[in-house]
């Protein structure tokens, strides 16, 4: 298994998914943080909205808007993930 300092080495990229930015604002605050100290390059993933953008204003992290629904759509969950 690899240490913290083996991990920064490598640069790795998290993307942290959500269907809704509030879940990135509620569940994820100082998580954000915390990873980017460790050598994470993270960057958030929901549908467009206030609070996507305010997740990456308070965290100053990288934030992707894309339109997802929350109910199960297997086709367009499927177009969401090729996006």
């Amino acid at each position: 298994m690899k240490s913290h300092s083996e991990y920064q080495r490598t640069g790795l990229r998290l993307f942290l998914v959500a269907t809704v930015g509030d879940t990135h604002w509620h569940f994820l605050r100082g998580q954000v943080p915390y990873l980017q100290s460790q050598g994470f390059e993270v960057t958030l993933v929901a549908s467009p909205g206030e609070m996507l953008d305010a997740c990456a204003r308070r965290d100053r992290v990288r934030c992707i808007p894309l339109q997802m629904t929350r109910s199960i759509t297997p086709l367009t969950d499927i177009i969401s993930l090729l996006r």
